[in-house]
């Protein structure tokens, strides 16, 4: 009698079906979740910032579109006044901002940029009240109100 191997009388092996990447595992699911929850969360963070730049924009639009008019010197920078006055009316609180004018209001302009981006230092306060600014007094100063509508930091904390 010749012994036979035992392994010869085995059936071959069957491989199990491949693994579908369909439904993914409860990690992956976990995952997605926390991505979209993070996307929504940036999308929101996002479009409340949006809103509350808003004033800046506007205020940047009004500044153009004084840089492109054809007024006088003094009327000129009246109307960057008024500008940067509701500016500054929407980023801080009303008892801090309506009752400045002249030195005060340039140098609470100047304080409320930062540091490196100063831009009121050589305007002096008479600027607002000159019957006849000088035409490069009056450029200084919108250029400063440009940078100052662009880079000042909020005040009032938003809901």
């Amino acid at each position: 009698m010749t012994p036979q191997d035992p392994l010869q009388a085995l059936h071959p092996l069957r491989e199990p079906a491949p693994i579908g990447w369909w439904p993914p595992a409860p990690g992956w699911w976990f995952l997605a979740a926390l991505c979209l929850g993070l996307l929504t969360a940036l999308a929101v963070w996002g479009w409340r910032r949006y809103q509350r730049n808003r004033y800046r924009r506007q205020a940047i639009t009004e500044l153009e579109a004084l840089g492109a008019d054809l007024l006088p010197d003094n009327e000129r920078v009246q109307q960057i006044n008024a500008v940067l006055k509701r500016a500054a009316l929407m980023a801080y609180s009303a008892t801090r901002v309506a009752p400045l004018g002249g030195d005060d209001w340039i140098r609470f302009l100047d304080a409320t940029l930062p540091h490196k981006r100063r831009a009121f230092a050589g305007i002096d306060g008479d600027i607002l009240y000159t019957p006849e600014p000088s035409p490069a007094t009056a450029e200084a100063f919108a250029k400063a109100a440009a940078i100052w509508v662009r880079h000042h930091q909020r005040e009032i904390a938003d809901a």
